[in-house]
């Protein structure tokens, strides 16, 4: 059984078929190699690595960039 990277990897392929112009990209938070490779990265995750989230909201509740409280 596939897993879900690779359903998307064979869906694009066959999108790509269907319209040779197509592209795609493959983004990784954390780059392509090294011992980070496999550590997921999202947004609120890098904010608060960063420490972007204790620069921003207030001094009870830190914040998130681009959302509202």
């Amino acid at each position: 059984m596939l897993g879900v990277f690779d359903r998307l990897v064979a869906y694009f392929q066959k999108m790509q078929r269907l319209n040779p112009p197509l592209i795609g990209c493959n983004i990784g938070g954390y780059g392509s190699t090294g011992k980070f490779v496999n550590v997921e990265a999202y947004d609120l995750l890098i904010q608060a690595e960063t420490g972007l989230t204790s620069i921003t909201g207030t001094e009870s509740k830190s914040g998130r960039v681009g959302v509202s409280a």
